[in-house]
């Protein structure tokens, strides 16, 4: 069993683009109602359609921008991204204890756009994390992170949901 302080961990799901599709946001709910009360997990959602029109590269750029705004200064940011470091469950576990018992840092998990994301978030963010070899939507990688997300809590806390 783990000991770890039951301090509040502030967690932040930023994505680019809206999550439209029902049984996403029943599955998000389900394990947002799960989550133990030391943890606080809040979704927030960029809408970058005005720049839909822009070249990828500027596209990338925008997109950065605008998350940099969502993202308090002392936020321990993740970017997922397809080329970054994969864990295993108990890893992703032992992460996510670490930033709980690490204080008062938010953790900041960014989901990028259909091009992923450019270079200036990747060098911002303090882990790159790839949830799969695989490529997903953002929709889908949001329902994916939020479950491990739970899943890491549930490892924590020593209860029986990752058996």
């Amino acid at each position: 069993m783990f000991f770890f302080r039951e301090d509040v961990l502030k967690i932040k799901i930023i994505s680019i683009g809206r999550v439209r599709q029902s049984f996403v946001k029943e599955g998000e709910a389900e394990f947002l109602r799960r989550l133990p009360p030391s943890c606080h997990l809040e979704f927030i959602e960029i809408d970058c359609d005005k720049f839909a029109k822009l070249p990828e590269a500027e596209k990338k750029k925008k997109e950065a921008q605008e998350l940099f705004k969502k993202v308090d200064s002392g936020a321990w940011l993740v970017a997922l991204d397809g080329q970054g470091k994969q864990l295993s469950s108990e890893q992703f576990a032992g992460f996510i204890r670490e930033r709980q018992n690490s204080g008062n840092e938010a953790l900041v998990f960014a989901i990028g756009g259909v091009h992923g994301w450019d270079k200036s978030a990747l060098q911002k963010a303090r882990l790159s994390l790839s949830l799969s070899a695989m490529t997903f939507t953002h929709q889908m990688a949001r329902l994916f992170l939020v479950e491990q997300v739970y899943r890491a809590f549930s490892i924590n806390e020593g209860l029986p949901y990752h058996k």
